[in-house]
């Protein structure tokens, strides 16, 4: 699993595509549910973290995905661009320009991060 983002560098006011790629590097078929509440996406600035997809709603329900061997599935999120934090979503700020990582986890276990810059 990673994190994957819909290009290098993105301008400043622009919505960037955020995206958890998923692999089956197993020998078989594997089922992994890709529902909203299993995957949270998490952009840092540094060591400062400006935004997470679970801050402001998190989306119930279930999505099973069955996922064939040496097969990936992405799960695309378009963010705002704007700050945020748990479970306050009231003064939010567009980001400026800046090296930014995203962090994704799956059903709590977390994948390669990627880098992406807003300038």
């Amino acid at each position: 699993m990673s994190a994957v983002v819909g290009a290098a560098n993105y301008k400043v006011g622009a919505t960037p595509m955020l995206e958890l790629q998923v692999t089956n590097v197993g020998k078989a078929p594997c089922v992994q549910d890709l529902a909203d509440k299993q995957i949270v996406l998490k952009v840092y600035n540094g060591e400062s973290r400006v935004w997470g997809s679970h801050d402001c709603e998190v989306q119930a329900g279930t999505q099973l995905r069955t996922l064939a061997v040496n097969s990936s599935v992405r799960v695309t999120i378009t963010w705002s661009g704007l700050t945020s934090q748990p479970d306050n979503c009231s003064s939010r700020q567009r980001v400026g320009a800046g090296t930014y990582t995203l962090y994704a986890t799956l059903s709590g276990k977390s994948g390669k991060a990627a880098q992406f810059t807003i300038s």
